[in-house]
């Protein structure tokens, strides 16, 4: 079971969304705490933090300035900078993973474009198609 800290989710919408999106994938979700071991760190869109943010990897909003020490970093995004971006709307969320990355399980996660069956507004359907993606690996 892979742990997954999220960071800044005020209203508990993401964290909401990704239990019922990520069903059956091998992931436990909880709000943030200092100190923890986390398998990654997701820091919800304008999360706000003054401590830096530990975890193996961390998704963040391609336009965070939030400071993080993290194995593999996966930024989120409509930028052509970020890792995970929309590639399309059609029938769920068609996602592009537009780097190589570290998944969890320390194998590459190859670039690649993914559908995921679940349709949400992107600053909830990109950090949760990081955390899936990041399981495949």
């Amino acid at each position: 079971m892979w742990l997954v800290g999220i960071v800044g989710d005020d209203d508990g919408k993401l964290e909401q969304y990704a239990r019922s999106a990520l069903v059956g994938l091998p992931v436990s979700l909880e709000k943030y705490r200092e100190g923890v071991v986390y398998d990654a760190a997701v820091l919800a869109e304008g999360a706000q933090t003054s401590a830096t943010v530990h975890a193996a990897a961390a998704i963040i909003p391609g336009d965070s300035t939030a400071l993080v020490e993290a194995r593999c970093a996966v930024s989120y995004g409509m930028s052509g900078r970020d890792t995970v971006t929309i590639s399309a709307a059609k029938h769920g969320c068609a996602v592009s993973l537009r780097r190589d990355i570290i998944g969890f399980g320390g194998q590459t996660v190859c670039r690649q474009d993914a559908v995921f069956p679940f349709e949400l507004p992107p600053e909830y359907a990109l950090p949760i198609a990081a955390i899936a993606l990041l399981c495949t690996g």
